[in-house]
Formats: C-alpha cells, structure tokens, sequence
C-alpha cells in the first residue's frame, strides 16, 4: 500500500511539474513563480523520501530490538508418551 502511496505521490508531482512549466510558457504567471513551485515540489519530495527512510529505520531498529527468534511456534504437540516417542512434529510459522 506505501508503494502505491508513493507513486501516486510522484505521478502528482510531475503533473503538477508540467501545469508550472505550461502556465509559465502560456506567460499567465508572475515571474518566478513557475521556479519557487518546482523547487518546492522537488524539496517536498526529497524531505518526504528522507522521511520515509528514516521510517524504515527505526521500524528495524524496533524489530530487531524486540530480539525475537525468526519464527513463531504455533502449534507444539511434541510431548513425550508414555513409550517414548513423541505424538507429533511441531508446526512453525516463519515471520
């Protein structure tokens, strides 16, 4: 789902790129304005990709210190019977 949240995040950028650089050839603009609302998209979008990292990061970091094994037991039926031998193989689920 982030994924599509971030193309759709770049698809608007670059049409809203392109309307800029329309308006300023069409000469409807006050000057400069087509220069401050790209750098602006292009800011914007290089501080919401540095912000998305360091999400990745500490999500990580928080998972790594939780120091959980990399599997989850589900189901353990592996209880020694009276002969011995156990009644069955555990099932385990990778995370």
């Amino acid at each position: 789902m982030r994924r599509w949240l971030e193309i759709g995040g770049l698809v608007a950028a670059v049409v809203l790129m392109v309307f800029g650089i329309v308006a300023w050839a069409s000469g409807v603009v006050v000057p400069g304005w087509t220069s401050l609302f790209i750098a602006v998209l292009l800011l914007g979008g290089v501080q919401l990709m540095c912000l998305g990292l360091l999400g990745e990061y500490i999500g990580r970091l928080y998972d790594a210190s939780q120091q959980r094994p990399p599997f989850l037991i589900a189901y353990d039926s592996a209880k020694l019977t009276s002969t011995g031998s156990s009644t069955g193989a555990g099932i385990a689920m990778q995370r």
